[in-house]
């Protein structure tokens, strides 16, 4: 459990830039390939429920939005679902390992750096 409470620390402290530092250098790069992954195994998403797990400040729950699809995310870190939030995408704080869903559906489902 410490390694799960230090990564969170790590994440809140960089929430309020974290999409900002994701858009320099190479892991912009890196970002902007695997991005174009994601989209191709997640396929047309217009109108589908895609829970985005891990989503951080929602990189992917931008792009799942912008074409379309109706992400959901799901973060540990309370600072990361702000962010979230403040995109005006719907989201939870949760552990991947004890999240509950309720009557939630989704028909996809991105977990990237998870």
């Amino acid at each position: 459990m410490a390694y799960l409470e230090a990564a969170q620390r790590y994440f809140e402290a960089r929430a309020a830039f974290y999409d900002q530092l994701s858009e320099r250098g190479l892991w912009a790069r890196v970002r902007r390939r695997e991005a174009a992954a994601v989209q191709r195994l997640l396929g047309p998403v217009i109108g589908v429920p895609v829970l985005d797990l891990g989503c951080g400040a929602g990189f992917y729950a931008e792009r799942i939005r912008a074409r379309g699809g109706l992400p959901f995310g799901v973060d540990a870190s309370p600072a990361m679902i702000a962010e979230l939030a403040k995109k005006g995408i719907p989201g939870t704080r949760a552990n991947v390992a004890n999240l509950r869903l309720g009557d939630r559906k989704s028909t996809r489902l991105n977990s990237s750096h998870t």
